[in-house]
């Protein structure tokens, strides 16, 4: 080879030798690189393994009949990119190989098989580097029990870098300490042929002898052996390192605190960029920067002045804030979307639920669910959703938007990480369900109708009842228009239009007003004899009794409207849908 060892996602020169004592005849010779990763688990005495080839590499050379001496042939080989290095563990293994097959007629074949050594591709750590700040309990301490808060400079570390960090105890006194260690462990997380665990590379350094002092924080430095393999993942197995900070408790279970590391393989001959040598804040100011950088890492807008994550999916936006709630500081997610239209309330399960239902009634999991129709509610609250729910403290959520709640701070990264990721998850299930919900049963034959409606005015179409909003005539005269319905019943009480008089009237006009222009009192008079018509200083409109399978046939109504609203401003113009 013209360099070894190699790395993953390389080109490289492969050079075969033959040597030949004499004339030597041959058909060809096959040259066969390999890669094959191996995980193994144990069940009792004997093991199961799992072998899976990631590389299959063939060229075939045909060199004829060989005179004595040395022959040589190059073949250019590409390592996959993304493939992983070689290794060799207690339960898992990645090996590269080269075979060699020679076939000689009429005589023995000659094979031959060398190991060829594969190291991880080189990766450049995080420019702004990644601190982290973990400890045992997410929340902050429990009563009772040994409370280790660990604080790192980095999390991408490359071989022989030195990892400086903190370490703090709190309930230290709970529990009788014997030592506090710090270790760099590595893990062979395998996948296949089962889900497991193996502790295969440990690296200790002894942090306090004895019961560490109450709220005392240690310093420590650690430089990360040079002969460390990179991290890593091979499908069936992955390599992961992290930094274990254990409390060997006597009589008891040990206070133990991971932060996962990622080991890298520099580029060579280029200079790492400077880590960052700042401590994280505490207390108020340390959860608003960490608020600021989970919401930045996840990729959610941070909102300095409020202290909240803002996300948007769908229709639906959230803010995820800190609040306090029945005395207890929590962290609580409030959803928003437009108006369902189904009046739906949902909220804990009650003891007078089933005495006092009305409308429809439901009893999932641990929540009452009020709402106009079934077959929509079931629709929107599926398994996906109710799951999600019932993780939280407390939920309420009605046609606008929902507001859950979860108890503690998650006052460190990967704690308010999974709040975060949670709260993210739900965003997106609440607008797949919202999307999710039908129209009404009486009405769904005449959505197509509705929907070419609202597109014609440029509004939007609520489903869950029927009801376009901001829908608008010459792009002046807003208006909305739909069906409605009795609370929380499948009962129509007919089709609603409303505009909206924007800005307001000084005050309402009459057919006898002499200050009105000829054209206004006949346009007034003209819709004053729509049947449910209403008008007031800032609204003007009408209140059909039964429910219209197709908008397009009030136009006429809607355009006089229209017209009414152009002379009260002293505009004369054509109808909007002509």
């Amino acid at each position: 080879m013209d360099r070894s060892p190699i790395a993953t996602g390389e080109r490289f020169s492969l050079e075969v030798v033959l040597a030949s004592r004499s004339e030597t005849p041959t058909d060809f010779v096959d040259v066969h690189i390999e890669g094959e990763t191996t995980g193994t688990m144990p069940h009792g005495r004997a093991v199961e393994v799992k072998r899976e080839r990631f590389l299959d590499e063939r060229r075939r050379w045909t060199p004829g009949k060989l005179a004595a001496g040395e022959h040589r042939q190059r073949f250019q080989i590409a390592l996959p990119e993304g493939a992983p290095p070689s290794y060799q563990g207690i339960y898992a293994s990645v090996q590269y190989q080269v075979r060699v097959h020679v076939s000689i007629p009429y005589w023995p074949d000659r094979h031959a098989i060398f190991s060829l050594p594969v190291e991880s591709a080189p990766r450049m750590p995080d420019s702004a580097g990644r601190t982290a700040l973990v400890a045992t309990h997410p929340q902050g301490p429990v009563a009772k029990q040994p409370y280790i808060e660990v604080g790192l400079d980095a999390t991408e570390l490359v071989r022989g870098e030195v990892l400086r960090g903190d370490v703090s105890f709190a309930n230290a006194s709970a529990k009788r300490i014997r030592r506090v260690t710090v270790s760099i462990i590595g893990t062979e997380h395998i996948r296949r042929p089962g889900a497991w665990d193996y502790l295969s590379r440990r690296y200790d350094f002894l942090l306090v002898s004895g019961a560490p002092l109450e709220g005392e924080s240690y310093p420590f430095r650690i430089a990360i052996p040079p002969s460390i393999e990179p991290s890593f993942d091979a499908r069936i197995f992955a390599l992961r390192w992290a930094l274990e900070v254990r409390a060997d408790v006597v009589l008891g279970s040990d206070a133990v605190v991971r932060v996962p590391l990622d080991i890298l393989r520099p580029p060579p001959n280029v200079p790492l960029p400077a880590r960052p040598r700042r401590a994280l804040p505490v207390g108020r100011e340390r959860l608003a920067k960490l608020w600021g950088f989970v919401a930045q890492r996840l990729g959610l807008e941070y909102d300095e002045t409020r202290g909240s994550m803002i996300a948007t999916s769908g229709r639906v936006t959230m803010e995820l804030r800190r609040e306090t709630h029945d005395g207890t500081l929590g962290t609580t997610a409030v959803y928003r979307w437009p108006h369902l239209g189904l009046d739906v309330r949902l909220g804990e399960r009650g003891f007078l639920d089933s005495v006092m239902k009305q409308g429809y009634y439901a009893t999932q999991s641990r929540f009452t669910i009020l709402g106009r129709e079934p077959a929509q509610l079931d629709f929107f609250f599926d398994e996906a959703l109710l799951s999600r729910l019932a993780k939280a403290t407390s939920v309420e959520l009605d046609d606008d938007g929902a507001t859950v709640r979860v108890a503690g701070t998650a006052n460190a990264a990967s704690s308010l990480e999974r709040v975060v990721t949670e709260a993210r998850e739900l965003l997106h299930v609440f607008a797949a369900a919202i999307a999710a919900i039908p129209p009404p049963a009486a009405l769904a034959a005449h959505v197509g109708a509705w929907q070419a409606f609202a597109a014609k005015v440029g509004g939007s179409l609520e489903l869950g009842r029927l009801w376009i909003h901001d829908a608008t005539l010459e792009g002046a005269y807003r208006f909305e228009l739909g069906v409605a319905w009795e609370p929380a019943s499948p009962t129509i009480v007919g089709t609603v239009a409303r505009f909206f008089i924007e800005p307001p009237l000084v005050e309402i006009p009459s057919v006898e007003d002499p200050a009105l222009s000829a054209v206004a009192r006949e346009r007034l008079r003209e819709v004053s004899a729509f049947d449910g018509f209403h008008l007031s200083k800032d609204e003007i409109g009408f209140v059909l009794d039964e429910a219209v399978a197709d908008p397009k046939s009030l136009e006429p109504k809607l355009e006089a409207i229209g017209a009414l609203l152009r002379a009260l401003r002293g505009v004369v113009a054509a109808g909007p849908f002509r």
